[in-house]
């Protein structure tokens, strides 16, 4: 009997090894209930990938003119990196086109695009693709890509401490000015005519045309993230900061630790340590409005993931697997819906989350959930 016992014992123990290795079927109950969330939101489309390797997944989407989804397929072992790009018709979930993953890249610049081309490189190659095929109209020989920014008819390039400029339209080299270090983040000023390069300790301002340095102040936002930092109204802002441009004087160091998230036009987005979001008006100089998102138990709740795209909503995802929708115009809670994870944060599978989120004619969202599927809903 004690035998009986033990090999019984034994057999479910191995079964249930098995099970979570190969499966997780222990922590991934109840991970995602289509039927439920389609009945919710409206389900359109729903785009699966058969991948070339069994590991892999969804790592961005990225939405082009309305028109266009831009989907990154990354593989997980023997190392993570990029398998291929693949677009879509939003329309009909049509795929349009695919590359390998070399041919564009999240990290080496970003990925830009007009009308008619997407921009992109790696360390070797910048490439203009057409929208409508993939095929790549012009590339041209480069270090490492740092950052990529369209103004007016140039794509200004900043790379392995130089920054220059190129036609957008067919390459052709415009000007070149070295830098000492390399340029991390280049923005357009309101008016078109000049550029500012945050260049290690410095902000660096070219003049557009022709290149030619015009001013070289202290960068107050060294140590913030690259999208807490903006222009508005001829001033630099970040996280704790704000720089009138014209003379590089330094206005306010606010002392705010709160992290720029998201901007529209004069109103900030803050999403504070405490765990609350907030609106900021620029103009007023006054918070317009505050939210926390609070747990079942009435605990105010981490938010994982946040997404923001046609500036009228924002897409959350907060510990406890709850989706959301915010109308970030009043702050007020839109959409609700929980995934049930039963997953302790600090051991969750990172593919249970929503890897990434778009919003669409302020009337449709893409997102992906989990490895393989996108969807596309309806508000």
């Amino acid at each position: 009997m004690g035998k009986f016992l033990l090999k019984k014992i034994l057999q479910i123990t191995i079964f249930i090894i098995i099970c979570i290795m190969l499966f997780g079927c222990v922590s991934q109950q109840n991970m995602f209930n289509q039927e439920e969330f389609e009945e919710k939101f409206q389900v359109l489309q729903q785009w699966s990938n058969t991948y070339s390797n069994p590991f892999g997944y969804i790592g961005n989407i990225k939405t082009i003119n309305e028109e266009i989804v831009l989907v990154e397929y990354v593989a997980k072992y023997p190392f993570p990196f990029v398998i291929n790009w693949k677009t879509y018709d939003i329309d009909n979930g049509q795929m349009l086109w695919e590359l390998p993953g070399g041919f564009i890249s999240d990290y080496y610049g970003q990925v830009v695009f007009d009308e008619e081309f997407l921009y992109s490189g790696n360390t070797a190659k910048l490439r203009a693709l057409d929208l409508e095929s993939g095929r790549i109209i012009w590339k041209s020989n480069i270090n490492a890509i740092q950052w990529l920014t369209i103004v007016n008819d140039q794509l200004i390039v900043g790379d392995k401490y130089r920054i220059f400029s190129l036609n957008k339209s067919n390459g052709n080299f415009n000007w070149e000015y070295e830098t000492e270090k390399i340029p991390f983040l280049i923005l357009p000023s309101e008016n078109k005519k000049l550029i500012y390069s945050l260049v290690g300790s410095n902000i660096l301002v070219l003049n557009a045309i022709t290149g030619i340095e015009e001013g070289n102040f202290s960068n107050p936002c060294k140590y913030s993230q690259i999208d807490s930092i903006f222009l508005w109204d001829d001033k630099l802002y970040c996280d704790s900061s704000i720089m009138d441009l014209e003379d590089g004087k330094l206005i306010s160091e606010q002392g705010n630790e709160d992290r720029i998230v998201f901007r529209n036009n004069n109103i900030i987005y803050y999403l504070g340590k405490d765990f609350r979001f907030y609106a900021y008006d620029l103009i007023n100089k006054q918070i317009k409005w505050e939210k926390y998102f609070f747990s079942e138990n009435g605990e105010p709740i981490k938010i994982v993931k946040s997404f923001f795209a046609d500036g009228n909503h924002g897409l959350f995802y907060t510990i406890d697997g709850v989706l959301r929708v915010i109308d970030l115009d009043t702050g007020n809670e839109k959409y609700y819906y929980s995934q049930d994870t039963k997953i302790d944060y600090k051991d969750y599978k990172y593919r249970y989350f929503i890897n990434n989120s778009q919003v669409f004619q302020d009337d449709l969202f893409v997102f992906s959930v989990d490895d393989q599927f996108i969807y596309v809903f309806s508000k």
